[in-house]
């Protein structure tokens, strides 16, 4: 009855440690002496990669190195003491490991135990089975001290699970929504005189008014950008890392790894500890409010993993907003200014001074929005009416009032005749070069000269006397007949050159007004009646 009772302590204290226990045999010689039974305690036991810091109830991960370690002991009365056989460590991988010690095993007694050399195991995911590794030991071929001949001795199978602490990447992101904008504008241009009705040598203004409106800002160009970081939180594997990913609510981000350091290429090899770090970029279509998630991919025994994070554009500003400020042209003016949408609409003024006979015609001026190329038009006619002189100008002023100068001011009448390069009938000169030769006795040049004048008097408006054209008509006609040449040829009393002679007097009396509607007081390009 006593023995029954050390083999059940015997059998149970066996199978909470991991041993096997035979039952006891019979034999005529005995070690110790008085043994009666053949049996012994067969135990496993597995430490972290220090070999003393058992891992009991703890967990192990991945890439960690664990060792495991066999014990034999005798269990003392009745047991008998036993040596020698086979004591092998099956590791989770399936690998049978022979821990029998060079000379054998040696004798197991009470107080004297075997311990097994240690056996170094690396945790791998694929031998995990139901969240656990299972290793064993067994103890065969062994001698127990039984009479003379012993008897075989066979422990084990003897087990050990270890609870498997599966690891994935920690994978957190950032989420920086950011949109642009772009304002429209319009512009009008204005004028309050359109058209001046002018004498020649006045003026007029015209006030020009530019207005600049915006018209709205249009958002766009929605879009996300932010740093993925990868966190590999194992304590001993590399996370071998296939590919990163990253959308928004099914729209596929650009990501980019290469701006960190430490990336090379994929497949990544993140040491245990370790961050890679990710820059990625996605457009999107509006700005409401989506999830953006990132991915990380492996392969081996570190899981990868996701991560989250909110793309809100509530209270964002726009990164860029283009056309919040213009600048305004005009043709005419130049740079009138800027605008920007806080101070819109913008008004510019600016005034243009017209003056006869310079700016006849008409002027068409532009306002330019420059960043938009945008144009608003206005134009301004001028009308130029040659002043009517009710009076009479000399030779002299004639002579010096075409573009030739030498006065500032030139007479616009000389444009009536052809100007003063326009030949004047058969004298082979100009008009102006008749105007500057000096008659020297040839009374020609005489009539010439006041004949000119008269004609541009009539020409700018003054009235000629029945007597003063009669003189004309027949001046016109002996200068359509007559050389400069032929009238030199005349000397004294001749018929023709006193009828030369006698018209020249008559149209200098008109030219300088004491006939006709009288001479005109010149006096900065005004011209007054005497």
């Amino acid at each position: 009855m006593k023995i029954r009772q050390i083999t059940k302590y015997v059998l149970v204290m066996a199978l909470m440690t991991g041993s096997t226990l035979l039952r006891p045999g019979v034999s005529a010689h005995q070690d110790p002496a008085g043994c009666t039974a053949n049996g012994g305690f067969l135990g496993i036991q597995v430490f972290r990669s220090d070999g003393s810091t058992p891992i009991g109830a703890g967990t192990v991960e991945s890439g960690e190195t664990i060792k495991y370690q066999a014990t034999l002991a005798a269990l003392g009365s009745p047991f008998c003491n036993f040596d020698q056989g086979t004591l092998s460590i099956t590791t989770p991988d399936g690998a049978v490991n022979d821990v029998t010690p060079g000379g054998g095993i040696p004798l197991v007694s009470p107080g004297n135990p075997f311990n097994s050399a240690l056996v170094n195991y690396v945790v791998s995911e694929a031998d995990v089975s139901g969240g656990k590794l299972q290793a064993s030991t067994q103890y065969i071929g062994g001698q127990s001290h039984i009479g003379d001949a012993h008897q075989n001795l066979n422990l084990g199978p003897a087990d050990i699970a270890v609870n498997y602490q599966d690891v994935v990447l920690e994978v957190t992101k950032t989420a920086l929504p950011a949109f642009d904008s772009e304002c429209t504008w319009d512009i009008t241009k204005e004028v309050d005189v359109a058209q001046h009705d002018l004498l020649s040598g006045d003026s007029g203004t015209s006030n020009y008014d530019v207005t600049v409106t915006s018209t709205g800002c249009v958002d766009s160009k929605y879009r996300v950008s932010g740093k993925i970081t990868i966190h590999n939180p194992a304590q001993f594997a590399n996370a071998v890392i296939t590919g990163v990913s990253d959308s928004v609510n099914g729209t596929v981000a650009t990501v980019d790894c290469t701006t960190d350091p430490s990336f090379t290429s994929f497949p990544f090899n993140l040491i245990p500890g370790g961050t890679l770090t990710c820059d990625y970029t996605a457009n999107l279509p509006n700005s409401s409010t989506l999830t953006n998630t990132a991915t990380a991919t492996t392969s081996g025994d570190v899981g990868g993993g996701q991560g989250t994070a909110p793309v809100d554009f509530t209270g964002v500003n726009p990164t860029n907003t283009v056309n919040e400020t213009v600048n305004v042209d005009d043709t005419f003016f130049g740079p009138l200014g800027s605008c920007s949408v806080g101070g819109a609409p913008c008004l510019f003024e600016y005034e243009r001074t017209f003056t006869c006979d310079e700016d006849a015609g008409q002027h068409d001026n532009t306002a330019t929005i420059v960043e938009t190329g945008q144009t608003a038009d206005a134009s301004v006619t001028v009308i130029c009416t040659p002043r009517e002189i009710s009076c009479t100008l000399t030779q002299g002023y004639w002579k010096t009032h075409s573009i030739k100068g030498p006065a500032a001011h030139p007479n616009d009448t000389w444009d009536l005749v052809g100007g003063p390069d326009a030949t004047f009938y058969l004298s082979g000169k100009t008009w102006l070069q008749v105007f500057n030769t000096a008659p020297k006795g040839n009374a020609y040049y005489n009539l010439a000269h006041q004949y000119m004048a008269a004609v541009l008097n009539q020409l700018s408006g003054a009235s000629v006397p029945s007597g003063v054209q009669t003189a004309l008509n027949t001046a016109t006609t002996l200068f359509e007949t007559k050389t400069p040449a032929q009238i030199a040829a005349l000397k004294g009393n001749n018929a023709l050159r006193k009828q030369f002679i006698d018209l020249a007097g008559i149209l200098g009396s008109y030219n300088e007004g004491d006939i006709g509607p009288g001479h005109c007081e010149e006096s900065n390009n005004n011209i007054s009646l005497r």
